[in-house]
């Protein structure tokens, strides 16, 4: 059984002579091979099912055939894993490389292997005043698309009931250890849950598909995030808590559909550019007693490497940004990161009161929508408006 796999030169000249010309170039671009190997893991599944089936006409007795055909493919599969790892080494000579988890990302490792420094959005301490500021800049930057508009997110917001969800975080908060992310995980869930329902009942209703352990980029070779800053060279790898992908009902496509139905949701997401009507955002989870601002660095990695994959795999403009939430439940610091890794984020977290008002709670989840449904490009530019148009 043939590959489609170039042999590398056989002697020292020969390798000397295509010095110049990077492993990949050609046939097989190192882009394509994650896409190669998940057909040829198909057709090993196929014929190891192949294998299991018994006819009663006898017209697959012969199992050496079929495993025969296994051994072949696993070579094949063998060959395309050598393959993309003297890519790697290929694009990787003469740079300083490190593989880092998002859960072990720094501030340190931020700024210097990925040369990301995030922008403070400017407000006091009060959750109100931040909404007001942002509520103020989304509409003078909110254009003509068909799509919800800013005042109606907040009025739905306002004049919904949110009685029964204030009850439910006061039973959490004196019944629950939210100093374990596990037990703060149960009062963030019912904010996220609250924002998938209001979605689906604002004028122009968006479908909210929530995916939990959301799984960015894996350590095996051909998924893993690779990002290029100076000379250095970081292969990022992990998951976010949640993710919540969003589409206006009126254009509900087969992706989304397919996207409820596979376990593969990052390359469902990655199958199409997005469009226009689509949305994306990141929530990460975590436990109260540690600051919030500390972890800043995993969430802010987890967009960056999103970003990477979207530009490389869809080349889709229309994914400007990708807005993210940090949260202990109790308190919650909002930004984005845009596809040239400029991040914004809020130094102040926006948080509840004690004991929990109303109030409070809508502020937070008034935020949440607009964090959650405005257009990207509309709350980047709300968002450099409320920086004073600092760019970096």
């Amino acid at each position: 059984m043939s590959t489609f796999i170039n042999p590398l030169p056989s002697n020292k000249s020969s390798l000397k002579k295509n010095k110049r010309k990077k492993i990949g170039s050609d046939e097989v671009p190192k882009g394509d091979i994650a896409k190669v190997r998940q057909g040829l893991q198909t057709l090993q599944t196929s014929a190891e099912d192949l294998a299991c089936v018994k006819l009663n006409d006898g017209k697959i007795g012969d199992f050496e055939e079929v495993e025969e055909l296994m051994n072949n493919i696993s070579k094949v599969c063998q060959g395309v894993e050598t393959y993309s790892k003297l890519c790697e080494l290929s694009e990787n000579e003469g740079f300083d490389v490190k593989s880092i988890p998002f859960s072990r990302m720094t501030k340190k490792v931020l700024e210097t292997r990925l040369g990301v420094s995030p922008i403070e959005i400017q407000y006091s301490e009060s959750g109100f005043e931040f909404l007001e500021k942002l509520i103020s800049a989304l509409q003078k930057h909110e254009g003509n698309e068909v799509r919800t508009s800013v005042q109606s997110i907040i009025d739905t917001v306002e004049n919904r009931d949110l009685d029964s969800l204030v009850q439910s975080l006061h039973v959490i908060r004196s019944s629950v250890n939210l100093y374990r992310e596990a037990h703060a995980r149960i009062m963030i869930d019912q904010f996220i849950l609250e924002a998938v329902c209001i979605s689906s009942v604002l004028p122009n209703d968006f479908i909210s598909i929530l995916i939990p352990e959301f799984q960015i980029s894996q350590l095996d070779s051909f998924s893993r995030t690779r990002i290029q800053h100076n000379q250095y060279v970081t292969y990022m790898s992990g998951s976010t808590d949640y993710a919540m992908w969003s589409v206006a009902n009126g254009q509900f496509t087969e992706k989304h559909d397919t996207a409820m139905l596979t376990m593969d949701v990052t390359q469902t997401l990655l199958s199409e550019k997005f469009t226009s009507g689509e949305r994306l955002m990141f929530y990460e989870a975590k436990r109260e007693g540690i600051p919030l601002s500390e972890h800043l660095p995993q969430v802010i990695a987890q967009c960056v490497a999103m970003c990477s994959k979207l530009i490389r795999e869809t080349n889709t403009p229309l994914l400007a940004a990708i807005p993210f939430c940090l949260t202990n439940g109790e308190a919650w610091i909002f930004g984005l990161v845009d596809n040239a890794y400029t991040c914004w984020v809020t130094p102040n977290a926006v948080g509840l009161e004690h004991p929990i008002s109303v109030q409070a709670t809508k502020i937070i989840m008034k935020t949440i929508m607009l964090w959650t449904l405005e257009p990207a490009h509309v709350l980047k530019n709300a968002i450099k408006e409320l920086c004073g148009g600092v760019q970096r």
